[in-house]
């Protein structure tokens, strides 16, 4: 989940969150999910944060918010998320799919790739 006390982002509730973010939708969107377990099929998440530039937001994911984050997901050029496999089957698992078109890319995965490993 999001350090938001780390990042000095300003903490926005997700109606105010989807007003800032929907006119301009911006390049990216950040989110994660925090689940019952680490089952991807099983278990289910019990709270969203999103971020964008310096709001952050944390929900839990009723149908309400859902809808109103599946709304953001068409916006950006590119979704990240922390590990986007599993966050996109807590999407599946929270009765929300992510839309067809939403282009998710996944942080782990570009951290991987271009942060420098010394084995030694």
């Amino acid at each position: 989940m999001f350090r938001f006390q780390k990042i000095k982002k300003s903490i926005v509730d997700i109606d105010t969150f989807c007003s800032v973010f929907k006119p301009v939708g911006d390049d990216y969107l950040v989110y994660d999910t925090e689940t019952t377990g680490l089952n991807f099929m099983l278990d289910t998440p019990f709270l969203y944060a999103v971020s964008w530039k310096q709001y952050a937001c944390a929900f839990p994911p009723t149908k309400e918010n859902m809808l109103k984050f599946i709304g953001l997901t068409l916006k950006p050029k590119y979704l990240f998320a922390h590990n986007a496999k599993y966050d996109f089957h807590m999407c599946i698992n929270a009765g929300c799919p992510l839309p067809n078109g939403a282009h998710v890319a996944d942080s782990m995965t570009v951290a991987r790739l271009t942060t420098y490993v010394d084995d030694e």
